[in-house]
């Protein structure tokens, strides 16, 4: 019997995210920066797909671009696409008709002549079906959205628990969120109450 789709919450889910990496046949041309943003034509209509959970027109995009040698000990360069997507737990190949046509949207943009995905080679493909295996169920990267009341400082779950004193959390859903930048503001933050708490 085949899974029956995971029913969406009643509130709101933040993003989940398209990841593709591959290494390249070829390093991309040099003006091309190491990290680009491709924005969405219409950021507002992009919010609006994600909070419903609808697939958008365009999304924001991130490239990241190792040249060989550069950063880390690879021989060849190596590429990361990350396409901003909905929470609907789905699972996307390079094939799907909104990862191809981001693809060649991104790619003009960065003054291409060809998709990006075409000089790649050794894919692999991270999708909402993929996050939601060990998280959300339906891939949301940071859970269930939050009112603008429960931002910041208010933000649960909290970098402390007083059941819990000797827990301190950095990271995934608490504030500032997921990813390294945020990861070290969060360990900053939380580095900084423990400190004041038992000063040295």
């Amino acid at each position: 019997m085949a899974d029956r789709p995971i029913a969406r919450p009643a509130g709101t889910l933040s993003c989940s995210a398209i990841a593709i990496y591959g290494v390249l046949q070829k390093a991309l041309p040099e003006d091309v920066a190491a990290h680009s943003v491709i924005l969405p034509s219409k950021p507002a209509a992009l919010h609006r797909s994600l909070a419903a959970g609808d697939e958008p027109a365009d999304t924001m995009a991130f490239v990241n671009h190792y040249r060989a040698g550069e950063v880390y000990p690879n021989e060849r360069s190596t590429l990361g696409i990350l396409l901003t997507s909905p929470a609907d737990g789905a699972e996307y190949s390079l094939d799907h008709p909104f990862v191809r046509r981001e693809i060649e949207r991104i790619s003009t943009t960065m003054g291409l002549d060809a998709p990006l995905t075409d000089g790649m080679v050794g894919t692999t493909v991270l999708d909402p079906q993929y996050y939601g295996s060990f998280g959300e169920p339906h891939g949301a990267l940071y859970g269930a959205a939050r009112p603008l009341w429960m931002s910041g400082p208010l933000h649960r779950p909290a970098h402390h628990d007083l059941r819990a004193p000797w827990l301190w959390r950095v990271g995934a859903s608490v504030h500032p969120g997921g990813g390294i930048p945020a990861v070290l503001g969060g360990a900053m933050i939380a580095v900084s109450k423990l400190l004041a708490k038992h000063p040295a």
